[in-house]
């Protein structure tokens, strides 16, 4: 097997055929067992089981922070023994590309920190696979996304399918319903709050500070919704009929 010279901390940047080493970037057959592993990685640290960690994790391994902050795997290791078990959610589904032996995963996710709420963030994460067929966590960078990014235009068959009323645990309801390329949800009687589209299953709204997230079973059919705010999550599940 070629490694091509590559290694986590290059595979970082955008990867592009020099000519030398060409090979074609595809979607891997087992995607989804690829962002299982990633999963797995990002839970292990929030737990702080570093043993586990560092039997996953490849001797080259680079951990890009945000901050701009890159830590190897030793101080990688130390900084998830301190850190926060913050609460995190999937904002939009997981892409996955293969180069090689290399597979690199690109997700958008929120994470809960006490005082401060929900801060989202772009994701690239680097997984090499062995001769074996074996997964090594290779590399993570994550960005730090604006508080309000930028929307994306409102499909209006993805609206329709996504309207609807939505009842929580406490029998708390939210009505869903779009307008002028935006979702407007309205709690109760009370009066509509507008949502601009991050994604198909992400919303923020045009003020204040929440994500709202839709959930489909693999028909395609909208289950329910979360409710990302300051105080952390709520799930609204969807009614059926009138």
């Amino acid at each position: 097997m070629r490694s091509c010279g590559l290694r986590a901390a290059a595979l970082l940047l955008p990867l592009a055929s020099n000519g030398l080493c060409a090979q074609t970037v595809t979607a891997p057959r087992d995607a989804a067992a690829i962002v299982a592993f990633v999963d797995s990685t990002l839970a292990l640290a929030r737990r702080r089981d570093t043993a586990s960690l560092r039997a996953l994790a490849d001797s080259s391994f680079v951990f890009v922070h945000s901050t701009g902050r890159v830590d190897d795997l030793t101080a990688f290791l130390a900084f998830a023994v301190q850190g926060r078990q913050d609460s995190a959610r999937v904002l939009s589904a997981a892409r996955v590309r293969e180069f090689g032996p290399v597979a690199y995963v690109l997700t958008h996710t929120a994470l809960w920190t006490p005082g401060r709420g929900w801060t989202a963030f772009r994701a690239t994460d680097v997984v090499v696979r062995s001769s074996a067929g074996s997964l090594r966590w290779a590399g993570h960078q994550s960005t730090s996304l604006p508080p309000t990014p930028a929307f994306v235009p409102l499909d209006g068959a993805l609206a329709a399918a996504l309207r609807g009323r939505y009842v929580n645990a406490s029998g708390v309801v939210r009505h869903v319903e779009a307008s002028n390329d935006r979702l407007l949800v309205r709690t109760g009687d009370g009066g509509p709050v507008a949502y601009g589209a991050l994604s198909a299953t992400t919303f923020h709204p045009e003020r204040g500070d929440a994500f709202l997230v839709f959930f489909r079973n693999a028909g395609g059919q909208v289950q329910y919704l979360e409710l990302l705010q300051r105080g952390g999550v709520e799930r609204y599940t969807r009614q059926r009929g009138p």
